[in-house]
């Protein structure tokens, strides 16, 4: 049995990444005329985005997740599957950024692991893709504010990957936003004990330096002066690992680059294609949950999402009561608002409170709703694959 899988950081960031569309269009006929088994992409942050992608393959990639997670809705990972996916799972970083830095936006994402468990024809495989805090201060790793959040997350994805070996064989890939040297991802292989594909069939790492990110392919977007600039800084952060004790790595190489016929790349980072010999495949049933489970499941967290919703247009309303009657109050025997915006303006403290409180509903809301839209998601791809089989 052969398992061949790609990992791709596709830029889509909102508002900033370009040709979001026209890319994805070229990407996924791309996936439509390569055979993958399982096809693990970073940075579909939208839910457009990932209909797209899902839709434009459905009949060569049936089955599919999108994670969701984060104040934004989601980590921005997406799985395609040709194989049936029986059992998915995801787990949020404990240590996510810096919530100060909205223009980083990697706090918001709400990044995290997300695991899929495919039935493949000979065997159960669990595959696992991740895109940890990136790195804006390329320059200089060390003064970069955001290595020990890495650190963290590299620690917490060994810890999960763990659960799966010995058990079924394991590929666990992604933008670990990290190179081969750094802490990160020697702790992440040392305690999961997991095997660098590539690296194992290229040990020359002068020869075959397998750069990923900011390569001439991935620099389309920039001037001719960044270009060179970047040229210089070139590095390996893309990475497909495996379990040696399941899986025999038979091939590894990065892919994806320039578009044929265009002026731009599929991404700013390029894929890294692997493919498997599967040497000690697992059989064994993957229980589920049945129809009528799923679906009533469904229906459950969706109540609880509407209650969600009523919970805080209750509380935003009777703050808008308390909000009216204070002004009522300050304004007394004023005629108006102009008599009463002095004393209004005095009365910062309890402006700042009103903020505080419709800030934390309003958050409160967000996070809860977009936990609450994973189970969803995940219940109602069981409830399907249910009425599938």
């Amino acid at each position: 049995m052969v398992l061949s899988v790609l990992t791709l950081n596709c830029w889509g960031v909102p508002y900033v990444s370009k040709k979001i569309r026209e890319r994805s269009l070229h990407l996924a006929e791309h996936l439509r005329d390569t055979p993958y088994d399982v096809v693990g992409l970073q940075e579909i942050f939208q839910e457009w985005h990932a209909n797209l992608i899902r839709e434009q393959c459905k009949e060569e990639y049936p089955y599919g997740h999108w994670f969701r997670s984060g104040l934004s809705g989601s980590p921005g990972l997406l799985f395609l599957s040709r194989w049936p996916i029986v059992d998915v799972e995801f787990r949020a970083y404990t240590l996510g950024g810096y919530p100060q830095n909205l223009n980083e936006g990697d706090w918001l994402a709400g990044k995290g692991v997300g695991r899929v468990r495919v039935q493949h024809s000979e065997s159960l495989v669990d595959v696992y893709n991740t895109h940890t805090l990136a790195n804006y201060h390329s320059d200089d790793i060390e003064m970069d504010p955001n290595k020990g959040h890495r650190l963290s997350q590299h620690y917490e994805i060994a810890k999960f990957v763990t659960q799966s070996r010995g058990v079924v064989p394991v590929v666990v890939m992604g933008d670990f936003n990290t190179q081969e040297q750094e802490l990160g991802t020697k702790v992440f292989m040392e305690i999961s004990q997991m095997s660098d594909s590539f690296r194992d069939l290229y040990p020359n790492e002068e020869r075959y330096p397998g750069f990923t990110n900011d390569t001439p392919e991935c620099c389309w977007r920039y001037s001719p002066q960044e270009k060179k600039r970047r040229a210089k800084q070139t590095k390996r952060i893309d990475y497909v690992y495996y379990d040696k004790s399941s899986l025999e790595c038979i091939s590894s190489r990065t892919c994806c680059g320039s578009i044929p016929g265009k002026d731009y790349a599929y991404s700013d980072h390029l894929g890294v294609h692997s493919t498997f010999h599967v040497t000690r495949p697992v059989k064994r049933d993957c229980h589920v949950l049945t129809g009528i489970l799923a679906r009533d499941s469904v229906t459950c967290v969706r109540r609880s999402m509407e209650q969600t919703h009523s919970e805080v247009r209750r509380k935003l309303l009777l703050v808008g009561l308390l909000i009216g009657l204070w002004l009522v109050v300050l304004m007394g025997g004023n005629t108006g608002i102009i008599g009463v915006l002095p004393t209004v303006l005095l009365s910062n403290g309890i402006v700042v409170c009103v903020a505080m409180v419709t800030g934390y509903l309003i958050f409160f809301c967000k996070s809860e709703l977009s936990k609450f839209a994973e189970f969803e998601a995940e219940f109602t791809y069981l409830e399907d694959m249910s009425c599938r089989t």
